[in-house]
């Protein structure tokens, strides 16, 4: 189960980092902050490595947040990569 929450926080990432506008990202935004806030919270908790996933979320919500319209911030495309990183370090990739 784990592992499947870090693939889907990653691909989550990676989706928004690509998205062609705010809007469009909309269904994305909303699934990541479910796994910030929820699932991700209990794994990381009692996951070894799990500091880099949390650390890696948050810094990848905190540039989320800045972005209000248009095109996603150039910072998400490589905050989503070290997610993804720490994610596949995490599960033992």
């Amino acid at each position: 189960m784990a592992d499947a929450l870090y693939a889907r926080a990653s691909q989550t990432a990676r989706s928004i980092a690509k998205s062609g506008s705010f809007t469009g990202a909309e269904t994305h935004r909303k699934m990541f902050e479910k796994l910030y806030w929820g699932e991700l919270h209990f794994v990381e908790s009692k996951r070894l490595n799990s500091n880099a996933v949390e650390s890696a979320m948050v810094q990848f919500r905190k540039h989320l947040l800045t972005w209000k319209q248009g095109p996603p911030p150039t910072e998400l495309t490589n905050l989503a990569a070290q997610l993804e990183n720490a994610c596949e370090q995490a599960m033992g990739k």
